[in-house]
């Protein structure tokens, strides 16, 4: 064991131990006074997170990677550019359209943060953590419209401590669903407490939530329609007074999508136009390892390699086995274990026909990603196994919740920080960031990777004289002043070719040429001329706009109907 992943246990230890003899002192103080849920979540939310603070980034998952995206994607919105698309520093500084065709909002909350004064680095971790403390809070806030405190207590420590949860918190560092787990809980909220009141506001927190996860992650959004509708049928199926909110409900979900076109529309069109199209392969984990990790004698997550377990979570089997028992007694619950089940049984490699068959699903990469819905159905099951089997029995919801934060004890941070690296040490690895999914298509891969490792200069003289000055530069307008002293010259600019980009000479829009490397070229005549790169809106991106831009008005026309027309109680 490294020093620094003993350390890391060491003060896990020892602030675990005195938030314990917190809890005891005030409990003695202040007998009759008990501690808020809430409190309790934040306090065990923190534990989980402390290793967060440890200066510098980590040696294993994507932290890195996140923090070189924050800082291309604040370049963007610093140069007057609201809804990034191209990353600029990328690859050589050819860059590519990374933020095109991936996941938005955790940058956004992350550039917030750096806008306030913190640190690029600091502002990830701020959004890591923060996505953490909201999936506690907000699974408690859902948990809590079906059962009691202390089993929306349970449930939601189900929630948290997931090994899948925690996997991608500390291992993998995957902010997209990281961020999703924390606006899972929110929407499925805003699902009961509109069933419940009517109230209009549920319909719009729902539909902004829904907006929000879709630009969070391009998978989780659709893992979580079949849940949403499932969930929304099951409630009014159990219950009459729920039957005129599901139309509402399921119109709304298909008003978000509607909302967000702007966003997926050229992706899911378009994305034959970047090398990922040529990898869709799903990876399958073997059906063991569902059940047992395999270092660590199974309380550790990761091993040597930075692989990581595919686990359930053995309080989660647990509560699946005691739900089973008991799901024939209420819908809802016996809603939430087939959609377990299901999850589980479909990331097996016996379903691989299955996922051969849905085109859409190819581009998961991994099965696993199906333990996000494990995750939410497991902490529901939780929470009504303990109203059934535990209601009146506080010590055994306490000592299994206990195991529960017990066993993964060992998974509450990565295992090595590189404290030498800075936000100035991120911003210099940018042009070694080159990750093939989000390369073009014309762009050849091996070429550019060496010239990762060189300088160069924004655009050169490829044949011919002449002599180019740089007038203005962003990361999605290129702009030159060339005097060309040769009848003609070929100039390379060290920029990736994509059909965004257009090319206008002396405001003459002119066609692209594109290199073997994959990089925009331009024959000009002789003589002085003004050279422009624009990178505009393809036809894809301009319908998904005109989608969202006009469903919005309708949204917005509706809402004002409603709220003149119809009485507030409505």
């Amino acid at each position: 064991m490294s020093e620094q992943v003993i350390s890391l246990v060491a003060t896990n230890g020892v602030v675990t131990l005195f938030t314990v003899l917190v809890c005891i002192v005030y409990r003695y103080v202040y007998p009759r006074k008990k501690i808020s849920p809430i409190v309790l979540i934040v306090a065990l939310g923190m534990l989980a997170t402390i290793s967060y603070w440890r200066q510098g980034v980590f040696e294993s998952g994507d932290f890195v990677f996140h923090a070189m995206e924050l800082t291309s994607f604040f370049e963007s919105i610093r140069s007057g550019i609201i809804f990034p698309r191209w990353a600029s520093g990328f690859c050589a500084g050819f860059g590519y359209p990374h933020f095109s065709y991936f996941y938005l909002l955790p940058y956004y909350f992350g550039s917030l943060f750096h806008l306030i004064g913190f640190s690029l680095i600091s502002s990830m971790k701020l959004v890591f953590v923060g996505s953490f403390l909201t999936a506690g809070i907000g699974s408690y806030l859902w948990l809590r419209e079906h059962f009691s405190p202390r089993s929306a207590l349970l449930g939601s420590i189900l929630y948290l401590f997931a090994p899948y949860h925690l996997i991608n918190l500390h291992f993998k560092h995957a902010i997209g669903e990281n961020l999703s787990f924390a606006l899972a809980p929110v929407i499925l909220f805003c699902v009961v407490r509109y069933c419940k009141t009517r109230q209009l506001k549920w319909l719009a927190v729902f539909i902004v939530g829904y907006c929000m996860l879709i630009f969070t992650h391009l998978i989780t959004p659709l893992l979580l329609v079949p849940l949403v509708v499932g969930y929304v049928i099951t409630l009014v199926s159990q219950d009459n007074k729920c039957k005129p909110a599901h139309l509402f409900l399921l119109g709304a979900l298909c008003l978000s999508f509607l909302l967000t076109a702007v966003y997926w529309l050229p992706i899911l069109l378009d994305s034959s136009l970047l090398q990922q199209s040529s990898m869709r392969v799903v990876l399958f984990p073997e059906p063991q390892e569902f059940l047992f990790a395999p270092w660590r004698l199974g309380f550790l997550f990761q091993g040597s390699y930075g692989e990581t377990a595919s686990l359930v979570g053995y309080s989660h089997v647990l509560v699946l086995i005691f739900a089973s028992l008991i799901a024939i007694k209420n819908r809802v619950t016996l809603f939430f274990l087939v959609l377990a089940f299901f999850s589980i049984l479909f990331m097996q490699e016996w379903f691989k026909p299955i996922w051969e068959l849905l085109p859409i699903v190819q581009n998961f990469q991994f099965s696993t990603r199906l333990f996000f819905i494990v995750v939410i159905a497991t902490a529901f099951l939780g929470g009504a196994t303990s109203e059934y089997f535990l209601k009146r029995k506080s010590l055994l919801i306490f000592l299994f919740s206990v195991f529960t934060v017990g066993y993964t004890f060992l998974n509450w941070g990565n295992r090595g920080t590189l404290s030498a690296v800075t936000d100035t040490v991120v911003a210099k690895e940018l042009p070694l960031r080159c990750d093939r999914v989000g390369l073009p298509i014309t762009a050849n891969e091996q070429a550019i990777r060496v010239a990762a490792v060189q300088s160069h200069d924004r655009v050169v003289i490829s044949s011919g004289t002449g002599t180019i000055v740089v007038s203005q530069y962003t990361p999605q307008l290129h702009e030159y002043q060339v005097l060309v002293n040769t009848p003609s010259v070929v100039i390379t600019e060290q920029t990736l070719y994509f059909p965004n980009w257009k090319l206008f000479i002396d405001g003459i829009e002119t066609k692209i040429k594109v290199t073997e490397v994959g990089l925009m070229a331009a024959e000009i005549s002789s003589g002085p001329h003004l050279l422009q790169f624009t990178y505009e809106q393809r036809q894809s991106e301009v319908l998904g706009k005109e989608i969202s831009k006009y469903t919005l008005i309708v949204l917005i026309l509706g809402l004002l109907k409603l709220l003149f027309f119809y009485p507030k109680t409505h």
